[in-house]
């Protein structure tokens, strides 16, 4: 890479969640899941934000379209489900930007993707979920446990805390 090229330096461990985000899906007339558009509003906001070295930013909608290339009505759908689903904060703004438009909001990246209101696939290759062996009440003999893929919720998010933290350390 050139050394006058430009980039936006990114955390391995929002790369790892984005990657791990499930994919919209119809259930009961309602949409569950990130869409790709909430995705790249996510990456516009943070190559707004963090790309230019500032946590948090007032922006308009149309500064955020430049990016993504939606439309404005459409592109508010996206910054609202992004909202919803935590994966982005915003407040009410005074300030002008460099557009010399008067933006609404200031946002910013909630960059703790165990704190994002969305289900993250957590592939059972990769971890290795311990469970007890129970007795059985009727025989008195220990039981083994079947090996399967069963995703324990529970136990998801600290496996995830613990796959952000050392990416390599669980294969």
């Amino acid at each position: 890479m050139e050394n006058s090229s430009t980039y936006t330096k990114v955390q391995n461990y929002l790369i790892h969640a984005l990657c791990r985000v499930s994919g919209t899906e119809k259930r009961k007339k309602a949409r569950q899941g990130v869409s790709v558009g909430v995705l790249q509003t996510v990456l516009a906001i943070y190559r707004l934000t963090i790309g230019f070295h500032i946590e948090e930013r007032a922006l308009t909608i149309e500064q955020i379209t430049r990016i993504t290339g939606f439309r404005e009505n459409r592109q508010g759908e996206h910054i609202r489900r992004a909202l919803k689903l935590n994966m982005i904060h915003r407040y009410n703004s005074r300030a002008v930007t460099e557009i010399r438009k008067k933006p609404k909001y200031v946002y910013s990246v909630n960059s703790d993707p165990l704190t994002w209101l969305i289900n993250i696939r957590f592939p059972a290759q990769h971890f290795s979920i311990k469970v007890k062996e129970k007795e059985h009440p009727n025989k008195g003999v220990k039981s083994t446990p079947i090996k399967g893929s069963k995703e324990h919720p529970n136990k998801g998010v600290n496996i995830f805390a613990k796959l952000l933290k050392d990416p390599f350390g669980y294969r």
